[in-house]
């Protein structure tokens, strides 16, 4: 058990004159007084040789106090040397001799008054309620708060040592008035101890018996005050003055046949100074017998709550209650004193007799439960100092060291203790045997009879004891089992209900787990699929086309790239309206995918541009299949029923579609997709509703273009007129179209793009700003793939630079994608189709490499050197790393490039070699 305020929460309200005066009260007894007179003056003899026992049981209560524990008496100091089982043995012996004590002590109050009102308590009835009315008086009193108590306690114990000295100053006053006293005091020298008298070292044994009940009050001891164990030598010593002294007085006045009466002290006061103050001792020595009372039953409540503590008694018994009273204590012990005296009462006496509690039959029990109490503290008083000596020798001392955790005792200390307990132990076995063996009521019950009803209810005593602490602990460890079984079915039951909980969110995870994959997989569905017409998207479409190129390449086989644009789309959305053109678009993804089955692959590249992958088909074949595609649109109309007209709507539609295949045309999918996109803007050329086949080496003699990087008359006229437009309304947006489309072509060069790539991006740089011509900002030329957050209305301009070059045909159809898409990043956290890595169009990336650097410097003031090393940061994020590699290339290769000033950039003419990138 812990020594801490927390568990034990009875307030410490105790100080050294407290338990100084609760040791008077508990070990002063009026009636020792009276049984020794019968040793006449060998009285003072044995008074003083009683200090063989109070001497060796003082010093090693101090020690133990000291040493072991400062609180809870013989039964914590036994407890921790000699374990559990003698420590609630003790603890039920401490509780019986607190009963015996209280009895002795109630029924000695009810001759006191007696004496007072002879006419009260003439019968048994009436005297077992009188001692039943102060039982139930001192409860009440009892559970008074200590805090108000103590002090009431304190006056009782002055008075009843100051009855003690009053009774030795009516011997003096006996004396002075020229009485005879009761001894001859001319004779002492000539006396000499008899065998007949040795009894009474029992009796003044029993007289200092209980001076370590206070310690069991320790823990309500103030702090201060915690290591006063003084207190003991201190009330030893009045108590054997107050003895001393009453003896005196009782012998001097009484003669010896009163002087050996329960009411000795009485009467010497009344003999000496007068009835008035008989009868004011009787009334102080009633109150104190109450007080002694008030404080056994104190002192056995702690006890209870301290073995409640160590699970031998309910837990109920540590409750306390408003007021800090220990209430279940208080009433158990005064219930254990109720239920023996109704046993002694029923056992002994009848009702309609003229025996009385308080007659001689009451005597005898009287004196008879003082031996019992005697005895049995006696045995626990030898036990306590056999385990001193037994702990503190040998082996076990080392062994116990940590035992005496408050101070470790020296060796000259543990050899002192030792030897006052060997003293202790033989003063103490005399006494016992003593009091077992020498009558204190030989006129009442001689040595046969006294010796039996000692020793029988010794026994009696102790197995009542024994089973009284086995009992009380087996009933405390079934309710702990109890408890613990009960928790055990909560705790049970909780985790049931958490199992079935667990249980329950396992479900729902499982379930949410389903839904995420539906989730997931509609996701990644409407990742590769248009949510218009149900194909494949773009993305998807690159991503199967290089599977397939894959699976070709490996087996050696051709596959087929079909581009299908729709003719004259733009006529539907103007005059049906863009709803009625989603419709169409979806009936054209339906009649494609219908028409082409397993055999090929069909997704929307984006707008009115579809792709059809071809696998293991040669380019005639795939022409084949081209050619039907073509009639099959133009022969059958597409119907659909408009909402605003009401009625159905038939229109026939027209595509042109270009046909390039692998590997003869591009070995990887980009190039494959590039050079598919340019056949079918050829288709459109020839007029729409047209099928053109790129040939793999030498073009068709009707085609003006000889090769991939030189210009269509009118389209040398048209990027004349877009050029002279930008000069004219915007110089800065002018030059700076001039050093990206340069810059891009050596980059370009450098990376290996054909020649027509290297003329599509020249085309794109020069014109890549042509839709800011309406902007208002100054630094309009300035937005970039990673400065467009300046911006944001410049997306407006890009989308217009794009749809100006869509409108203007031919090439600058080809270069209206290259700006559309320069905008995407290398991660895909750009726009306008979150494209990555090589999904974005090789030139798409060269133009916004090299447009970023060229704004770098013009614009933010950066250096050539670091310009290039912020792109080769933002590699691998924004732009593709071997693109910025190249541009490092081509710039350590012409430094010249760096300068903002470089010269305009004319493309060549129709008839002339472009050779300059």
């Amino acid at each position: 058990m812990k020594d801490s305020q927390e568990e034990w929460r009875l307030p410490r309200e105790l100080g050294t004159r407290d338990l100084t005066a609760w040791l008077i009260l508990i070990v002063l007894f009026y009636l020792s007084v009276s049984v020794v007179q019968r040793a006449s003056i060998m009285a003072f003899f044995y008074w003083l040789l009683s200090l063989l026992f109070v001497i060796p049981i003082s010093y090693v209560m101090c020690w133990l106090a000291r040493h072991l524990s400062f609180h809870g008496g013989h039964y914590i100091w036994i407890r921790k040397m000699g374990g559990p089982r003698w420590g609630e043995i003790t603890g039920a012996f401490t509780c019986l001799y607190g009963v015996c004590v209280i009895l002795t002590t109630l029924q000695g109050t009810l001759i006191l008054i007696h004496s007072i009102e002879p006419r009260w308590f003439n019968d048994s009835l009436s005297s077992f309620l009188g001692e039943g009315g102060l039982l139930l008086m001192t409860t009440l009193l009892a559970l008074i708060p200590l805090h108000y108590l103590k002090h009431l306690l304190f006056g009782s114990a002055i008075l009843y040592v100051i009855i003690f000295l009053v009774v030795g100053l009516a011997g003096f006053y006996w004396l002075y008035q020229g009485h005879t006293p009761g001894i001859n005091l001319s004779n002492v020298r000539i006396e000499q101890p008899h065998w007949r008298h040795i009894g009474a070292f029992s009796i003044v044994m029993w007289a200092f018996m209980g001076t370590d009940w206070p310690f069991i009050m320790g823990r309500e001891v103030r702090k201060e005050a915690s290591k006063a164990s003084r207190f003991v030598w201190w009330g030893s010593a009045w108590l054997l003055i107050a003895y001393i002294v009453a003896t005196f007085g009782v012998l001097v006045v009484l003669p010896q046949q009163k002087a050996e009466s329960l009411d000795a002290m009485f009467l010497t006061v009344k003999t000496s100074f007068g009835d008035l103050a008989g009868l004011i001792v009787l009334i102080v020595l009633s109150i104190t017998q109450i007080a002694v009372s008030i404080t056994i039953l104190q002192v056995c409540s702690r006890m209870f709550m301290t073995m409640s503590q160590d699970k031998l008694l309910p837990k109920r018994f540590a409750s306390i209650y408003r007021g800090k009273v220990p209430v279940i204590g208080i009433l158990a012990q005064t219930s254990a004193c109720f239920i023996i005296f109704l046993i002694i009462g029923v056992m002994l006496y009848n009702l309609d007799s003229a025996e009385v509690w308080i007659g001689d039959r009451g005597i005898q029990v009287n004196v008879a439960l003082q031996a019992l109490a005697a005895l049995i503290w006696s045995l626990a008083t030898i036990l306590l100092y056999g385990l001193v000596i037994y702990n503190l020798t040998g082996q076990r001392a080392r062994v116990k060291t940590s035992l005496f955790r408050l101070e470790i005792p020296s060796k000259a200390s543990s050899l002192k203790v030792r030897a006052f307990c060997i003293v202790g132990i033989f003063s103490t076995l005399a006494g016992g045997v003593l009091i077992l063996f020498y009558s204190w009521i030989p006129n009442m019950l001689p040595m046969p009879s006294w010796t039996f009803l000692i020793a029988f209810s010794t026994g009696v005593v102790l197995v009542l004891g024994w089973l009284c602490a086995e009992v009380t602990r087996q009933w405390r460890l079934t309710q702990d089992l109890k408890c613990k079984t009960r928790k055990e079915q909560e705790l049970i039951t909780q985790l049931r209900d958490i199992y079935q909980d667990q249980c329950t969110l396992a479900n729902q995870q499982q379930t949410l787990l389903r839904q995420r994959d539906v989730l997931f997989r509609e996701q990644a569905h409407l990742a590769v699929t248009d949510a218009l017409t149900g194909l494949p998207n773009q993305r998807a479409i690159i991503k199967e086309l290089k599977k397939v190129i894959a699976t070709c390449a490996f087996h050696k086989l051709p596959c087929a790239l079909l581009f299908v644009d729709v003719d004259h789309f733009k006529h539907i959305n103007d005059n049906f309206g863009h709803r009625t053109g989603d419709i169409v678009l979806r009936l054209i993804g339906e009649r494609l995918r219908d028409f082409m089955g397993e055999r090929a692959i069909v997704g929307r590249y984006g707008g009115e541009e579809f792709v059809v992958i071809l696998h293991g088909i040669a380019l005639q074949k795939a022409e084949l299949y081209a050619e039907k595609i073509r009639l099959m649109m133009q022969n059958r109309p597409f119907e659909w029923i408009s909402e605003e007209l009401e009625r159905s709507i038939s229109y026939h539609l027209t595509v042109s579609i270009g046909v390039v295949t692998f590997p003869e045309h591009a070995c990887c999918g980009e190039n494959l997709l590039r050079a598919a996109d340019r056949a079918m803007y050829r288709a459109k050329a020839r007029g729409r509703n047209y099928i053109h086949v790129e040939q793999p080496s030498a073009k068709s003699s009707d085609d003006p273009r000889i090769d991939g990087d030189r210009l269509l008359p009118l389209e040398a006229t048209t990027l004349k007129a877009l050029l002279a437009l930008l000069q004219e309304r915007d110089v800065k947006i002018y030059e700076h179209g001039q050093r990206v489309a340069k810059l891009s072509g050596y980059v370009a060069q450098d990376i290996g793009c054909s020649g027509e790539d290297s003329l599509i991006i020249r085309i794109a740089g020069l014109l890549h700003n042509i839709g800011n011509l309406n902007s208002q900002n100054e630094r309009e030329y300035c937005i970039t793939p990673i400065f467009n957050y300046e911006l944001r209305e410049s997306q407006e301009d890009i989308q217009a630079s794009a749809r100006i070059l869509s409108r203007a045909g031919y090439i600058f159809s080809l270069a209206a994608r290259t700006l559309q898409l320069r905008h995407e990043h290398w991660d895909g956290s750009g726009y306008p189709a979150g494209l990555r890595r090589t999904e974005i169009p090789l030139i798409a990336r060269i133009l916004a490499v090299v447009d970023t650097y060229d704004a770098l410097i013009t614009c933010y003031s950066y250096t050539a050197e670091a310009a290039y090393a912020r792109l080769l940061i933002w590699g691998g994020t924004y732009f593709d790393i071997e693109v910025v590699w190249a541009l490092g290339r081509t710039l350590r290769g012409a430094e010249r490039f760096t300068d903002p000033a470089l010269p305009t950039v004319n493309l060549p003419l129709p008839t002339q070699q472009y050779t300059e990138g």
